[in-house]
């Protein structure tokens, strides 16, 4: 299970974990907003499977 995600701000190149220093860049994982077809864009480490947010969200038909 993803771990709670961590409010993160993207300066200039985001590819390492924060929390476990994992160097390889991150998977994309969806979550459901309370709006209808909404849905927060989640980056998780493939290591330790920590999740940032980083702001993203899409909208969908």
């Amino acid at each position: 299970m993803p771990k709670r995600p961590i409010r993160k701000e993207v300066e200039k190149h985001f590819h390492a974990c924060d929390s476990c220093d994992y160097q390889g860049g991150f998977h994309v994982t969806f979550k459901k907003t309370r709006k209808p077809k909404s849905y927060r864009i989640l980056l998780m480490c493939p290591q330790c499977e920590q999740t940032y947010d980083i702001d993203w969200q899409i909208q969908t038909e």
